[in-house]
């Protein structure tokens, strides 16, 4: 039985340090650049028939130290809602910078603000404003170019998805 578990813990262990190899110690450094694709909630909208789907795209533009890079980039998104028979579709697209604390090896933390311009088209016509905000997020790099992120703010009150660094 002790050998066993000896065994477990000892592949477990080589599972996590390979993978732990294959990932960049730092996910966001000056000069990467970064795609997310999500999905998100929104809240104090009931009859959402299509959820917010949004990609963004950053680029590492300064590496502030060690930990810390700015970058800057841009995000576009949509969704739709019903109310009766009536489809109402809510766009948006905004200009974005973020701070990437690097703290924990494939762990990328991000804080930061964002402003554009967001369009709603319903019963045959459309009214726009500007809109900004901040935005909250983290990233989980299983591999240096793939990973997972959720994020807090943006285009969904909490929108969740996948990130392509390159």
């Amino acid at each position: 039985m002790k050998k066993s578990i000896t065994i477990l813990i000892i592949s477990v262990l080589s599972v996590l340090l390979s993978l732990n190899a294959l990932a960049q110690e730092n996910s966001f450094t000056a000069g990467t650049n970064m795609v997310k694709v999500g999905i998100g909630v929104m809240s104090g909208m009931n009859d959402v028939a299509m959820p917010p789907v949004h990609i963004s795209y950053e680029k590492g533009v300064w590496s502030i130290s060690e930990k810390f890079t700015l970058g800057v980039g841009g995000f576009a998104g949509m969704l739709t809602t019903r109310f009766i028979d009536e489809t109402s579709v809510i766009w948006g697209t905004c200009l974005n910078g973020n701070i990437h604390f690097a703290l924990l090896p494939k762990l990328d933390l991000y804080a930061g603000y964002y402003l554009g311009y967001v369009s709603l088209a319903e019963y045959g016509f459309s009214m726009g404003d500007f809109s900004n905000g901040f935005m909250l997020g983290a990233s989980y790099f299983f591999t240096s170019s793939v990973g997972a992120f959720v994020q807090l703010g943006g285009f969904g009150s909490v929108s969740a998805g996948v990130a392509f660094s390159f």
